[in-house]
């Protein structure tokens, strides 16, 4: 994750980590647990979580490896501030592991990997950290269709003159966002015994909290930050007024989050 969109990354989660925490992290934690439900942690010694953000899938890893030493790991130095304590921790850019090879018994990753300029490089650093017979796991998001209340978001954005997503120059979505897509990354990475799959994804969403979202985690508050100061709240005004006039169903936003998982041989 070096260079301009890195750092863009790393300081916007920052500002947002405890809007993240409150509004996002929970509506992530079913899916991530889905992950770990495919991965046998019973018996690792360590483990570590890249982008473990906000620290809440660290609980969810000592449970089930209740014998290991769990790390978490991040690029944002303010998310992983409100991660437990009792967890060791650092800020580190997921491109370039400061670990030692063959430290780690499993390694996970919840909806990161593509912010990742090259997923690829990224899952083989993964696989040198793992010991032989080590697991790796990773979910990620699908196509990421669109819904109505998105669409007005988007279009009222626009209106007023909004840039692309500073931080969008590392995205690589379009390289994770199905299961045939990590099956070959995971191979290309040198992992063996790969499945793959997806399952669907629902969040409904209401005005408020629609727009609670949008204007303080992802990608919203970013490109809010690229239109005037001046005009900003007039385009929020906007986006509340017409988003008034949807559905409740024009508010649901349905996707599928990809789970891949491999060894290490």
């Amino acid at each position: 994750m070096a260079g301009e969109p890195g750092r863009i990354v790393a300081a916007a989660y920052s500002r947002q980590a405890q809007d993240y925490e409150e509004l996002w992290a929970p509506v992530l934690l079913p899916y991530s647990r889905q992950l770990l439900d495919r991965l046998s942690l019973a018996d690792a010694k360590r483990v570590l979580e890249i982008g473990a953000g906000v620290g809440r899938l660290l609980l969810e890893i000592r449970d089930r490896a209740a014998r290991a030493d769990v790390y978490g790991i991040d690029i944002s130095a303010g998310m992983l501030s409100r991660a437990p304590g009792e967890f060791p921790r650092a800020v580190m850019d997921a491109a370039r592991l400061g670990f030692a090879g063959d430290s780690f018994d499993a390694v996970v990753m919840v909806f990161m990997l593509f912010h990742l300029p090259d997923p690829a490089a990224g899952l083989r650093d993964t696989g040198r950290v793992l010991r032989p017979g080590g697991v790796t796991g990773v979910a990620t998001w699908g196509d990421g269709a669109s819904f109505p209340a998105l669409d007005v978001w988007d279009e009222v954005l626009e209106e007023y003159g909004a840039g692309a997503d500073p931080a969008s120059g590392d995205d690589s979505s379009d390289l994770t966002n199905s299961p045939e897509k990590m099956l070959e990354l995971f191979r290309e990475a040198g992992l063996a015994g790969v499945e793959t799959d997806q399952v669907p994804f629902e969040k409904r969403w209401d005005l408020e909290s629609f727009l609670n979202f949008r204007t303080n985690v992802g990608s919203g508050p970013r490109r809010l930050g690229t239109i005037d100061p001046d005009r900003r709240g007039a385009c929020v005004a906007t986006a509340r007024e017409r988003l008034g006039r949807l559905t409740p169903e024009e508010f649901v936003d349905h996707d599928f989050v990809v789970l891949a998982t491999g060894t290490k041989p």
